[in-house]
C-alpha cells in the first residue's frame, strides 16, 4: 500500500509530449461565424425580452430566468451567462465538429424564434390594461 501511495506523485509528474495530445482548434472560421450569429440572436432575445417586460405585456417564460430579467442588471447578467455558456459549449465540443455545429445552430434557431415571438407580441389596448389593473376607466378609443 505504501508503495502505491509513493508512486502516485511520480505518475502525475510525468510530462506529456505535445505530440500525444490532439491539436484541435476551438474557434474555426465556421464556428466563429456561427458563434457571432448566436450572439446576435442572444442579443435580439435580450432586447425584445426587456422590451415586453418594460411594457408589462407578458413575463419571462423561463422560470429560472424570470427573477433575473425583471431588472436591467439581471437581464445583462443572465444573457452574459448565456453567451458564456455558448463559448463554453463550443470549447467542450471542439473534438466533435458535427455536434458543435448542431449546438450552435440550435442556439441560433431557438433564440431567433424567441426574439421573433417577443417582437410580434402586440401591446394590449388601454382598456385591457385598465381592466387587468381593476381600474374602471372609459376605453382609449371611442
Amino acid at each position: 500500500m505504501a508503495k502505491i501511495i509513493l508512486a502516485l506523485p511520480l505518475f502525475f509528474a510525468i510530462p506529456l509530449n505535445a505530440q500525444q495530445l490532439p491539436q484541435v482548434k476551438t474557434f474555426t472560421l465556421s464556428s466563429s461565424v456561427e458563434m457571432i450569429l448566436a450572439a446576435g440572436a442572444l442579443s435580439a432575445d435580450a432586447v425584445t425580452t426587456r422590451h415586453v417586460e418594460n411594457l408589462h405585456i407578458t413575463t419571462e417564460a423561463n422560470p429560472l430566468a424570470r427573477p433575473l430579467v425583471s431588472s436591467n442588471a439581471g437581464t445583462i447578467a443572465y444573457f452574459t451567462a448565456a453567451a458564456g455558456g455558448l463559448v463554453l459549449g463550443n470549447h467542450l465540443l471542439r473534438n466533435h465538429p458535427r455536434l458543435k455545429h448542431a449546438f450552435n445552430w440550435s442556439v441560433i434557431g431557438g433564440e431567433t424564434a424567441v426574439a421573433v415571438w417577443n417582437s410580434t407580441i402586440k401591446r394590449p389596448s388601454c382598456e385591457r390594461i385598465w381592466i387587468q389593473q381593476g381600474i374602471m376607466v372609459p376605453p382609449c378609443h371611442p
